[in-house]
């Protein structure tokens, strides 16, 4: 091997390039403290504009969580006394069904409204059960990892 090579070798060795990269990740919407100062220095006053906007996204999500519940609790409500109405109903017209001398047809009326009443109220009691049992098991099951 010639001087020169070496020398050349020697020289490309010593020239090698580094490259180091990072990566910073954060949950939530609001960066750390140290992000949010370097917001600060690129513009005046970003990081109180992104805890602001944080607050207000925050604000706004509780609004929508609460018109969410409210109008499930009024469905809540609401349910039974549509059921109790058409059970009623049905009950009422088999009545005078009876009444009017079409004792089979009443008789039918009554008794499949007061069966559609049992199985609503009995697949009603078994759901919640196991929403309940689910509710408990996803309290007592250990967080899973998410990649």
């Amino acid at each position: 091997m010639s001087k020169e090579w070496k020398a050349q070798r020697r020289f490309r060795q010593q020239q090698s390039l580094q490259i180091q990269a990072s990566r910073t990740q954060f949950v939530g919407p609001i960066p750390p403290p140290e992000i949010l100062l370097k917001y600060n220095d690129a513009l005046p006053n970003a990081a109180e504009r992104i805890v602001a906007m944080a607050e207000s996204q925050l604000t706004h999500r509780q609004a929508l969580e609460r018109q969410v519940i409210d109008s499930n609790c009024k469905a809540q409500q609401r349910g039974p006394i549509y059921g109790l109405v058409v059970c009623l109903s049905a009950i009422g017209g088999g009545i005078y069904l009876i009444h009017s001398g079409q004792s089979a047809a009443g008789l039918v009326s009554i008794i499949s409204a007061l069966t559609g009443l049992a199985i609503v109220f009995i697949s009603g009691k078994a759901m919640q059960q196991k929403q309940l049992r689910d509710q408990a098991g996803a309290l007592v099951a250990p967080p899973s990892k998410s990649n």
